[in-house]
């Protein structure tokens, strides 16, 4: 899915720097340089088209969940969101964890007549994760692999068994 609206290029009229920035309109901006308000575009342009889904995602070698996503959205003739879309949507359903955590185990009570569900809001983060894997191509069996080697280098010795005196 596209980006709406366009690249607007700006130039100071007051110090000559230079700019661009994307909005849904042509519309003033505020020199970011010397705080000169209203400067107007001097042209613009419709922002570049992202790479196509299949260059980045090849449904026959997905497996499980990512398979399974992709059937959905394709399904549902939905297209994936942008990479800076896709993470505002996971941070927020991992705000929505936060707070079912909080409420199953911390010190905030659920809202009345409201039934905190762990496992769907987890859920709802796999969901949003896999939904960028698959916008990007990244195979996750392949990045849980790499991740996992990582630990496992980095912390060999880090948790070994400590003699009682050294424990906190």
């Amino acid at each position: 899915m596209a980006e709406a609206g366009f690249i607007n290029y700006y130039r100071c009229p007051s110090c000559s720097h230079e700019w661009r920035n994307l909005w849904d309109s042509h519309c003033d901006d505020d020199c970011p340089k010397c705080g000169m308000r209203h400067v107007s575009p001097y042209r613009w342009a419709d922002p570049p088209a992202p790479e196509p889904l299949k260059k980045l995602f090849d449904p026959e070698k997905a497996t499980g969940h990512q398979r399974m996503v992709h059937s959905f959205m394709s399904f549902n003739r939905w297209d994936y969101w942008t990479p800076h879309q896709i993470t505002n949507q996971m941070a927020s359903e991992v705000g929505e964890l936060c707070d079912t955590v909080n409420a199953l185990y911390g010190p905030k009570p659920p809202k009345p007549g409201e039934e905190p569900d762990e496992e769907l809001e987890l859920g709802d983060v796999y969901f949003a994760v896999i939904c960028y894997a698959n916008s990007r191509g990244i195979d996750l069996d392949t990045a849980l692999k790499r991740s996992t080697d990582k630990f496992f280098r980095r912390d060999k010795d880090r948790f070994k068994e400590q003699p009682d005196e050294q424990r906190p």
